[in-house]
């Protein structure tokens, strides 16, 4: 819907189409942690991969509720306001991706090692990374993945597409 327009973003309706706009995440997730103190989120493959994201919308609420959020499964990552800052360093591209996934990194302290996620928590691949800016992907399935590199003052979460 948002790839369609941007102001989509905003609206719980198009036409017949019925789905959860920023605004109605974010007050969905003010009443989870008023009432019952967490969300659970079923499915990731249609959000948006800009500033649009529903996800993202949830990480910036629960920020300002001074709320620390977790990532995904059994295997969950806390992610931190720290882990945010450092993500704009690092570029993916292209995203989707189809074999190869390039990255660059802007960063005084190198990236050396990632570990990939499917969306169900499941570590996939962990692998060490310095002085090297492509990962292969192709044996991958199609879908959504968290990957997350690794450096001496932290890690950096990001999401990609496999097609």
């Amino acid at each position: 819907m948002v790839t369609q327009s941007s102001s989509n973003a905003n609206v719980d309706q198009i036409g017949n189409t019925f789905y959860n706009g920023i605004p109605t995440i974010e007050k969905k997730v003010e009443l989870a942690h008023k009432k019952v103190g967490g969300i659970m989120i079923w499915e990731l493959a249609q959000d948006s991969f800009t500033e649009y994201s529903l996800l993202n919308a949830i990480h910036e609420k629960y920020t300002e509720l001074d709320v620390t959020t977790t990532g995904l499964g059994s295997n969950s990552v806390t992610l931190s306001s720290e882990d945010f800052d450092l993500s704009s360093n690092i570029k993916l591209y292209p995203n989707p991706v189809n074999n190869v996934l390039n990255f660059s990194q802007n960063l005084t302290d190198i990236v050396h090692s990632f570990e990939l996620y499917d969306l169900t928590g499941r570590k996939i691949v962990t692998a060490n990374i310095e002085n090297k800016s492509q990962i292969d992907v192709s044996s991958l399935s199609k879908g959504l993945y968290s990957i997350i590199f690794k450096t001496k003052k932290g890690s950096i979460t990001k999401r990609i597409m496999k097609q």
